[in-house]
Protein backbone atom coordinates (compact mmCIF):
# COMPACT_ATOMS: atom_id res chain seq x y z
CA UNK A 1 0.00 0.00 0.00
CA UNK A 2 1.43 3.29 -0.87
CA UNK A 3 2.01 5.94 1.66
CA UNK A 4 -1.11 8.20 2.16
CA UNK A 5 -0.15 10.20 4.82
CA UNK A 6 -1.88 14.06 3.20
CA UNK A 7 -1.39 17.38 3.82
CA UNK A 8 -4.97 18.57 5.34
CA UNK A 9 -4.00 21.88 2.86
CA UNK A 10 -4.59 24.63 6.04
CA UNK A 11 -7.65 22.83 7.55
CA UNK A 12 -7.90 21.13 10.85
CA UNK A 13 -8.49 17.46 10.75
CA UNK A 14 -9.85 16.14 14.21
CA UNK A 15 -10.40 13.08 14.15
CA UNK A 16 -12.55 11.79 17.46
CA UNK A 17 -12.55 7.64 17.08
CA UNK A 18 -14.51 5.52 19.37
CA UNK A 19 -15.04 2.05 19.07
CA UNK A 20 -16.68 -0.53 20.74
CA UNK A 21 -16.74 -4.19 20.06
CA UNK A 22 -20.03 -5.28 18.52
CA UNK A 23 -22.12 -7.38 20.28
CA UNK A 24 -24.56 -6.92 18.08
CA UNK A 25 -24.65 -6.67 14.07
CA UNK A 26 -24.32 -3.33 12.21
CA UNK A 27 -27.60 -1.99 10.95
CA UNK A 28 -29.62 1.20 11.05
CA UNK A 29 -32.24 3.08 9.02
CA UNK A 30 -29.50 5.25 7.75
CA UNK A 31 -26.78 3.46 6.07
CA UNK A 32 -24.81 5.07 3.47
CA UNK A 33 -25.21 3.40 0.13
CA UNK A 34 -26.32 0.96 1.77
CA UNK A 35 -29.14 -1.20 0.00
CA UNK A 36 -31.18 -2.65 2.93
CA UNK A 37 -34.35 -5.41 2.91
CA UNK A 38 -37.27 -2.95 4.40
CA UNK A 39 -37.55 -4.62 7.13
CA UNK A 40 -34.69 -3.95 8.43
CA UNK A 41 -34.42 -2.51 11.96
CA UNK A 42 -31.94 -0.73 13.97
CA UNK A 43 -29.47 -2.61 16.37
CA UNK A 44 -28.23 -1.31 19.25
CA UNK A 45 -24.77 -0.54 20.40
CA UNK A 46 -23.67 -0.90 23.35
CA UNK A 47 -21.71 2.09 24.93
CA UNK A 48 -18.15 2.73 23.67
CA UNK A 49 -15.39 2.14 25.09
CA UNK A 50 -13.07 5.34 24.37
CA UNK A 51 -9.78 4.47 21.71
CA UNK A 52 -7.91 7.19 20.94
CA UNK A 53 -6.71 6.53 16.71
CA UNK A 54 -4.91 9.02 15.10
CA UNK A 55 -4.97 7.63 11.70
CA UNK A 56 -1.70 5.72 11.17
CA UNK A 57 -0.23 5.37 7.94
CA UNK A 58 -0.40 1.77 6.84
CA UNK A 59 2.21 -0.31 7.41
CA UNK A 60 4.31 -1.21 4.63
CA UNK A 61 3.15 -4.90 4.40
CA UNK A 62 -0.81 -4.24 5.45
CA UNK A 63 -3.12 -5.48 3.07
CA UNK A 64 -6.18 -3.45 2.03
CA UNK A 65 -9.51 -3.97 2.19
CA UNK A 66 -11.05 -6.73 1.01
CA UNK A 67 -12.25 -7.48 -2.39
CA UNK A 68 -15.32 -4.99 -3.68
CA UNK A 69 -17.40 -6.59 -5.66
CA UNK A 70 -20.14 -4.35 -7.12
CA UNK A 71 -23.57 -5.18 -6.41
CA UNK A 72 -24.30 -6.11 -10.38
CA UNK A 73 -22.11 -9.20 -9.48
CA UNK A 74 -25.84 -10.96 -8.21
CA UNK A 75 -27.44 -10.55 -11.24
CA UNK A 76 -27.55 -12.85 -14.01
CA UNK A 77 -23.67 -11.48 -15.42
CA UNK A 78 -21.39 -13.63 -13.32
CA UNK A 79 -18.68 -12.39 -16.28
CA UNK A 80 -18.55 -9.40 -14.15
CA UNK A 81 -17.11 -11.16 -11.43
CA UNK A 82 -13.51 -10.45 -12.41
CA UNK A 83 -11.91 -12.12 -8.98
CA UNK A 84 -13.02 -15.42 -10.46
CA UNK A 85 -10.22 -17.54 -12.45
CA UNK A 86 -10.32 -18.06 -16.10
CA UNK A 87 -12.45 -21.20 -17.28
CA UNK A 88 -8.73 -22.62 -18.58
CA UNK A 89 -6.97 -21.33 -15.11
CA UNK A 90 -6.12 -24.79 -12.98
CA UNK A 91 -7.85 -24.65 -9.48
CA UNK A 92 -5.43 -25.55 -6.02
CA UNK A 93 -8.52 -26.92 -5.45
CA UNK A 94 -10.27 -28.70 -8.33
CA UNK A 95 -11.34 -31.51 -6.40
CA UNK A 96 -13.66 -29.39 -3.95
CA UNK A 97 -14.62 -27.17 -7.14
CA UNK A 98 -16.58 -29.88 -9.51
CA UNK A 99 -19.53 -27.80 -9.91
CA UNK A 100 -22.80 -29.15 -8.46
CA UNK A 101 -23.99 -32.67 -9.73
CA UNK A 102 -26.70 -32.62 -11.70
CA UNK A 103 -27.89 -35.83 -10.90
CA UNK A 104 -27.98 -35.29 -7.31
CA UNK A 105 -31.31 -33.93 -5.40
CA UNK A 106 -30.66 -30.59 -3.99
CA UNK A 107 -29.31 -30.49 -0.37
CA UNK A 108 -30.11 -27.93 2.70
CA UNK A 109 -27.59 -25.44 3.06
CA UNK A 110 -27.83 -22.52 5.93
CA UNK A 111 -25.66 -19.16 5.10
CA UNK A 112 -24.70 -17.14 7.98
CA UNK A 113 -22.49 -14.25 7.95
CA UNK A 114 -20.34 -12.94 11.16
CA UNK A 115 -18.20 -9.51 11.58
CA UNK A 116 -15.53 -11.19 12.94
CA UNK A 117 -14.73 -15.02 13.94
CA UNK A 118 -17.13 -16.39 16.94
CA UNK A 119 -19.22 -13.18 16.29
CA UNK A 120 -22.73 -13.97 16.80
CA UNK A 121 -24.91 -13.78 13.29
CA UNK A 122 -25.70 -10.78 11.32
CA UNK A 123 -29.10 -10.37 11.36
CA UNK A 124 -30.20 -8.34 8.55
CA UNK A 125 -28.61 -7.13 5.09
CA UNK A 126 -26.48 -9.52 3.81
CA UNK A 127 -26.74 -10.36 0.00
CA UNK A 128 -25.56 -13.87 -1.36
CA UNK A 129 -24.37 -15.19 -4.32
CA UNK A 130 -23.82 -18.53 -4.95
CA UNK A 131 -22.27 -19.76 -8.58
CA UNK A 132 -21.04 -22.65 -9.73
CA UNK A 133 -17.22 -23.91 -9.27
CA UNK A 134 -16.80 -24.27 -12.74
CA UNK A 135 -17.17 -22.27 -15.81
CA UNK A 136 -19.02 -22.94 -18.88
CA UNK A 137 -18.13 -23.05 -22.29
CA UNK A 138 -18.42 -18.95 -22.85
CA UNK A 139 -16.12 -18.72 -19.67
CA UNK A 140 -18.61 -17.51 -17.40
CA UNK A 141 -19.60 -18.89 -13.76
CA UNK A 142 -23.27 -19.55 -14.01
CA UNK A 143 -25.04 -18.08 -10.81
CA UNK A 144 -26.65 -20.70 -8.97
CA UNK A 145 -28.60 -18.99 -6.56
CA UNK A 146 -28.63 -15.83 -4.75
CA UNK A 147 -30.74 -14.58 -1.15
CA UNK A 148 -30.90 -11.64 1.28
CA UNK A 149 -31.51 -10.97 5.17
CA UNK A 150 -29.67 -12.12 7.42
CA UNK A 151 -29.38 -16.13 8.19
CA UNK A 152 -30.54 -17.99 4.65
CA UNK A 153 -31.38 -21.03 3.41
CA UNK A 154 -31.42 -22.29 0.30
CA UNK A 155 -31.43 -25.81 -1.38
CA UNK A 156 -28.61 -26.38 -4.56
CA UNK A 157 -27.09 -29.60 -5.23
CA UNK A 158 -23.47 -31.04 -4.31
CA UNK A 159 -20.39 -29.75 -5.03
CA UNK A 160 -18.51 -26.90 -4.85
CA UNK A 161 -19.07 -23.60 -5.71
CA UNK A 162 -18.14 -19.58 -5.08
CA UNK A 163 -19.87 -17.87 -2.75
CA UNK A 164 -19.95 -14.05 -2.38
CA UNK A 165 -21.08 -12.34 0.71
CA UNK A 166 -21.77 -8.41 0.72
CA UNK A 167 -22.73 -6.18 4.19
CA UNK A 168 -23.17 -3.23 2.77
CA UNK A 169 -19.13 -2.29 1.16
CA UNK A 170 -17.99 -5.21 3.74
CA UNK A 171 -17.48 -7.89 0.79
CA UNK A 172 -15.67 -11.04 0.41
CA UNK A 173 -15.20 -13.93 -1.95
CA UNK A 174 -14.98 -17.71 -0.79
CA UNK A 175 -15.53 -21.57 -1.64
CA UNK A 176 -18.66 -23.44 -0.83
CA UNK A 177 -18.79 -26.75 -0.80
CA UNK A 178 -22.18 -28.80 -0.51
CA UNK A 179 -22.10 -32.47 0.98
CA UNK A 180 -24.47 -35.57 0.78
CA UNK A 181 -27.26 -34.20 3.42
CA UNK A 182 -26.40 -30.55 3.38
CA UNK A 183 -24.48 -28.43 5.32
CA UNK A 184 -24.42 -25.27 7.65
CA UNK A 185 -21.89 -22.37 6.10
CA UNK A 186 -20.57 -19.42 8.31
CA UNK A 187 -18.94 -16.48 6.53
CA UNK A 188 -16.45 -14.04 8.19
CA UNK A 189 -16.67 -10.75 6.64
CA UNK A 190 -13.98 -9.33 8.75
CA UNK A 191 -15.47 -5.90 8.72
CA UNK A 192 -16.47 -2.83 10.67
CA UNK A 193 -18.13 0.16 10.62
CA UNK A 194 -17.37 3.79 10.25
CA UNK A 195 -19.83 6.46 11.36
CA UNK A 196 -19.35 9.94 9.60
CA UNK A 197 -19.42 13.47 11.64
CA UNK A 198 -18.58 17.01 10.67
CA UNK A 199 -18.02 20.14 13.02
CA UNK A 200 -17.39 23.89 12.59
CA UNK A 201 -16.49 26.75 14.38
CA UNK A 202 -17.66 26.02 18.42
CA UNK A 203 -18.06 21.83 17.75
CA UNK A 204 -21.50 22.75 15.69
CA UNK A 205 -22.35 19.59 14.44
CA UNK A 206 -23.19 19.75 10.76
CA UNK A 207 -26.34 18.65 9.48
CA UNK A 208 -27.35 16.49 6.04
CA UNK A 209 -27.34 19.00 3.62
CA UNK A 210 -24.88 20.84 4.64
CA UNK A 211 -21.73 18.54 4.43
CA UNK A 212 -21.22 14.94 2.49
CA UNK A 213 -18.54 12.84 2.44
CA UNK A 214 -16.82 10.42 0.25
CA UNK A 215 -14.66 7.80 0.99
CA UNK A 216 -11.96 5.92 -1.03
CA UNK A 217 -9.56 2.93 -1.10
CA UNK A 218 -6.18 2.99 -1.93
CA UNK A 219 -5.35 2.99 -5.76
CA UNK A 220 -1.54 3.67 -6.89
CA UNK A 221 -2.67 5.42 -9.88
CA UNK A 222 -5.13 7.71 -7.97
CA UNK A 223 -3.86 10.86 -6.03
CA UNK A 224 -7.41 10.36 -3.69
CA UNK A 225 -7.83 6.75 -4.79
CA UNK A 226 -10.77 4.75 -5.47
CA UNK A 227 -14.27 5.95 -4.51
CA UNK A 228 -16.42 3.41 -2.57
CA UNK A 229 -18.55 5.56 -1.15
CA UNK A 230 -20.01 9.49 -2.48
CA UNK A 231 -22.12 11.62 -1.13
CA UNK A 232 -22.61 10.22 2.76
CA UNK A 233 -24.49 12.03 5.41
CA UNK A 234 -23.80 12.70 8.93
CA UNK A 235 -24.63 10.11 11.02
CA UNK A 236 -24.59 7.23 8.61
CA UNK A 237 -22.91 4.26 9.26
CA UNK A 238 -20.90 2.79 6.47
CA UNK A 239 -19.81 -0.70 6.79
CA UNK A 240 -16.98 -1.65 5.43
CA UNK A 241 -13.51 -4.51 5.11
CA UNK A 242 -11.21 -3.99 7.74
CA UNK A 243 -8.33 -1.86 5.99
CA UNK A 244 -7.25 1.78 5.55
CA UNK A 245 -9.22 4.31 3.93
CA UNK A 246 -9.24 8.34 2.74
CA UNK A 247 -12.51 10.06 4.12
CA UNK A 248 -13.10 13.28 2.75
CA UNK A 249 -15.55 15.71 4.04
CA UNK A 250 -16.99 18.68 2.02
CA UNK A 251 -18.57 21.31 3.47
CA UNK A 252 -21.30 23.05 0.98
CA UNK A 253 -19.62 23.51 -2.46
CA UNK A 254 -16.92 25.87 -2.47
CA UNK A 255 -13.24 24.91 -1.07
CA UNK A 256 -14.17 24.39 2.75
CA UNK A 257 -12.83 20.25 2.61
CA UNK A 258 -11.11 18.26 5.23
CA UNK A 259 -9.19 15.18 4.51
CA UNK A 260 -8.15 11.93 6.59
CA UNK A 261 -6.95 8.74 6.60
CA UNK A 262 -8.94 6.17 9.22
CA UNK A 263 -8.24 2.90 9.92
CA UNK A 264 -11.46 0.91 10.51
CA UNK A 265 -11.58 -2.61 12.18
CA UNK A 266 -12.70 -5.67 12.27
CA UNK A 267 -15.54 -5.75 14.49
CA UNK A 268 -15.33 -2.25 16.21
CA UNK A 269 -17.69 1.00 15.04
CA UNK A 270 -15.26 4.18 14.52
CA UNK A 271 -16.37 7.48 14.21
CA UNK A 272 -15.00 9.83 12.66
CA UNK A 273 -15.56 13.72 13.40
CA UNK A 274 -13.80 16.22 10.69
CA UNK A 275 -13.24 19.85 12.00
CA UNK A 276 -14.18 22.18 8.99
CA UNK A 277 -12.79 25.69 9.64
CA UNK A 278 -15.31 27.35 7.41
CA UNK A 279 -17.99 29.68 7.19
CA UNK A 280 -20.86 30.91 4.97
CA UNK A 281 -20.95 34.19 2.95
CA UNK A 282 -23.44 35.78 0.73
CA UNK A 283 -22.53 38.41 -1.40
CA UNK A 284 -24.48 41.44 -1.99
CA UNK A 285 -23.70 44.32 -4.61
CA UNK A 286 -25.16 47.28 -3.02
CA UNK A 287 -25.76 51.42 -3.60
CA UNK A 288 -25.81 51.87 -0.03
CA UNK A 289 -24.40 49.53 3.12
CA UNK A 290 -27.70 47.90 4.14
CA UNK A 291 -29.62 48.76 1.02
CA UNK A 292 -31.28 46.05 -1.68
CA UNK A 293 -28.90 43.74 -3.35
CA UNK A 294 -28.72 44.72 -6.74
CA UNK A 295 -29.63 41.95 -9.84
CA UNK A 296 -27.86 40.98 -12.66
CA UNK A 297 -24.96 41.00 -10.82
CA UNK A 298 -22.11 38.41 -12.04
CA UNK A 299 -19.80 37.11 -9.01
CA UNK A 300 -16.10 35.64 -8.56
CA UNK A 301 -14.74 35.17 -5.52
CA UNK A 302 -10.58 34.73 -5.91
CA UNK A 303 -7.92 34.17 -3.36
CA UNK A 304 -4.75 36.00 -2.53
CA UNK A 305 -2.79 34.02 -5.24
CA UNK A 306 -5.90 34.60 -8.16
CA UNK A 307 -7.33 31.40 -7.79
CA UNK A 308 -11.12 31.75 -8.42
CA UNK A 309 -12.71 29.47 -5.86
CA UNK A 310 -16.46 30.51 -6.93
CA UNK A 311 -18.38 32.11 -9.54
CA UNK A 312 -22.16 32.79 -9.84
CA UNK A 313 -24.70 35.06 -11.36
CA UNK A 314 -27.46 36.78 -8.76
CA UNK A 315 -28.33 39.37 -6.37
CA UNK A 316 -26.81 37.84 -3.24
CA UNK A 317 -25.44 34.09 -3.96
CA UNK A 318 -23.85 32.07 -0.66
CA UNK A 319 -21.20 29.93 -0.25
CA UNK A 320 -18.95 28.57 2.34
CA UNK A 321 -15.71 28.99 2.12
CA UNK A 322 -12.52 27.93 3.74
CA UNK A 323 -11.24 30.24 6.37
CA UNK A 324 -8.75 32.77 4.68
CA UNK A 325 -8.37 35.89 3.21
CA UNK A 326 -10.62 36.51 -0.20
CA UNK A 327 -11.25 38.65 -2.80
CA UNK A 328 -15.20 39.98 -3.86
CA UNK A 329 -15.43 40.44 -7.47
CA UNK A 330 -18.45 42.08 -8.79
CA UNK A 331 -19.75 42.97 -12.07
CA UNK A 332 -22.57 44.88 -12.95
CA UNK A 333 -23.71 47.08 -15.79
CA UNK A 334 -20.71 46.54 -17.14
CA UNK A 335 -18.95 48.13 -14.30
CA UNK A 336 -16.88 45.87 -11.69
CA UNK A 337 -15.77 46.68 -8.57
CA UNK A 338 -13.91 44.27 -5.64
CA UNK A 339 -13.87 44.61 -2.19
CA UNK A 340 -11.45 42.18 0.19
CA UNK A 341 -13.02 39.85 3.05
CA UNK A 342 -11.83 37.20 5.13
CA UNK A 343 -13.21 34.06 6.68
CA UNK A 344 -13.41 33.40 10.02
CA UNK A 345 -14.59 29.72 11.33
CA UNK A 346 -17.91 29.17 12.22
CA UNK A 347 -18.88 33.18 11.67
CA UNK A 348 -21.34 33.30 8.57
CA UNK A 349 -22.04 36.89 7.42
CA UNK A 350 -22.81 38.76 4.31
CA UNK A 351 -20.35 40.58 2.09
CA UNK A 352 -21.30 43.33 0.60
CA UNK A 353 -19.57 45.11 -1.97
CA UNK A 354 -20.74 48.92 -1.81
CA UNK A 355 -20.59 50.71 -5.05
CA UNK A 356 -19.37 53.87 -3.71
CA UNK A 357 -16.92 52.33 -1.47
CA UNK A 358 -15.77 49.46 -3.96
CA UNK A 359 -12.55 50.07 -5.80
CA UNK A 360 -13.71 50.23 -9.36
CA UNK A 361 -11.43 47.84 -11.16
CA UNK A 362 -11.02 49.58 -14.35
CA UNK A 363 -10.23 53.04 -12.72
CA UNK A 364 -7.56 51.34 -10.83
CA UNK A 365 -6.34 49.83 -13.78
CA UNK A 366 -6.15 53.37 -15.82
CA UNK A 367 -4.83 54.99 -12.99
CA UNK A 368 -1.88 52.89 -12.99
Amino acid sequence: MTDRRRPARGRRARIAALAALVAFAFAGAAMAQDAEPADDEFIPFPLPNPLHVVAPAPPADAEGPGLLIPPEALGNAPDALGFLPAADTPLDLAPLLQGPDSDALPQPVTLSAVLVPGGPAIPHGVRWGIFSGTAGADGRYPLVAEAQGGVASINIQTGGYYIYTAYGHAQVVGMLRVPPGGSDHVVVLNAGGLRLHATVGDDTRLRAGEVRFDIFVDDPARLEGTPIVENASPGDIVRLNAGFYHVVSSYGDGNAVVRADIEVEAGLLTDLSLEHEAAQVTLKLVTERGGEALANTSWQVVSPGGESVFESVGAFPSIVLAAGDYTAIAIHDGSVFEVPFSIVPGVNRDVEVVVGDARPVEAAAGGG
